[in-house]
């Protein structure tokens, strides 16, 4: 059963042709409220870009640190373990056009 759902970014509803970027959320028509997980997109903007690229080499090297919405958006590989080194060459490879 599909329910009647909108999407808002910031409290805002999103029209069709905007872009879902991580951290938005799904509002469905039971009251039901999800967030919405972008992999790759940590800076929540909805592209993968070197800016999440920096911002996961810098979690890597313990320069800074992802709350809990980064953190799922950094886990680019989508296997659920540890986010690193493999999370890093898969948003390289998405950026490249590779994969």
């Amino acid at each position: 059963i599909i329910e009647d759902y909108k999407v808002f970014h910031n409290d805002t509803e999103l029209k069709d042709d905007d872009t879902v970027s991580t951290g938005d959320t799904v509002k469905l028509s039971n009251g039901d409220i999800h967030t919405i997980i972008v992999a790759g997109d940590i800076n929540k903007d909805g592209k993968i870009t070197v800016y999440d690229y920096t911002m996961l080499r810098n979690y890597i090297l313990r320069i800074d640190d992802f709350d809990n919405v980064e953190m799922l958006a950094a886990d680019a590989n989508c296997d659920n373990k540890v986010v690193g080194v493999s999370d890093y060459t898969k948003i390289r490879e998405v950026i490249l056009g590779i994969s």
